[in-house]
This record gives C-alpha cells, structure tokens and sequence, in this order.
C-alpha cells in the first residue's frame, strides 16, 4: 500500500486525459460539421483521428493499469465483487464495456474513415455517414466515461 496515492493520482490524472479527450472530440466534431472547405475538413478530420486516438490510448491504459494496481493494493476492494463497493463493480462492467466498444468499433470505425477521407477528393454521403456513425459511437463513448469519473467521485465525496 506504500504507492497506493501515487497510483491514485496517476488514474485521477490517466481519467482527466479521457474527459480532455471528450472535450477535444466535441470542439473538432464541430469543426469538421461547420467547414465547407472539404481539403481544410480533411486535416481537421485527420488531426483529430490522431489526438483522440493517442490521448485515448493513454488515458485508456493508464485507467486499465492504475485501476487493476488499486484494486489490488487495497484489501477492501476486488474485481467484480458483488457483495460490496457496488461503485466499484459499476465502474469496472463500465470499463469492460469501454473497451469492446474502443476495439469492437471506435477502431475499425477510425481506420476506415480515415482511409476513405484521405482517399477522397470531395465529400461525399459515405464520408458523412462513417462521420456520423463515429461520432455516435464516440458520444456513447464519452457518456460512459463521465458516468465512470461521476461514480468515482459520488465515492470520494459521498462516502
């Protein structure tokens, strides 16, 4: 238990990449949707392709990491431990479910965007439609993470 607040910090730290990645999401979702220049809509796209992708990886596995070395540095706590810490078990259903969604579809939904988007010398309804289908994807995504940071705080503040 000696680095236990040292691994709490970083996942407090590894949990406010995610939400700064939702942030960052939401700022360049609207944009790619207000440019009419569809070259300038390309780089906007691909820019933010690359910073979710590499601030999600991070935060992601900085959350997966730190999360497994609390739980296990702390005696009250364990995985999928029904009979108490309900926060707990909520978070890690959540977090499995995170990443399925992040492999299953946030991935392959990313590459083939962006290999269509490069591809292309105009935008087109397939563009639109795999845009739009990413960004549902990716707002579920980023709901399910502010559930996760509200539960951990509901037990920090509330008890």
């Amino acid at each position: 238990m000696q680095y236990y607040n040292t691994i709490l910090a970083f996942h407090i730290l590894f949990g406010g990449m995610w939400f700064v990645n939702l942030v960052i999401n939401s700022i360049l979702n609207k944009r790619v949707k207000k440019e009419i220049d569809f070259s300038v809509k390309k780089n906007i796209i691909a820019v933010q392709l690359v910073l979710t992708k590499i601030i999600g990886a991070i935060g992601a596995g900085g959350i997966l990491i730190t999360g497994i070395l609390l739980v296990s540095q702390n005696p009250g706590y364990g995985f999928f431990v029904f009979s108490s810490n309900h926060w707990l078990v909520s978070k890690q259903i959540i977090m499995v479910i995170l990443l399925v969604m992040i492999f299953a579809m946030v991935i392959p939904q990313s590459k083939s965007l962006r290999t269509i988007t490069m591809e292309a010398e105009s935008m087109n309804d397939e563009i639109a439609q795999k845009i739009s289908k990413l960004n549902t994807t990716s707002f579920i995504l980023n709901i399910l993470v502010v559930i996760n940071i509200l539960f951990a705080l509901s037990h920090r503040f509330m008890g």
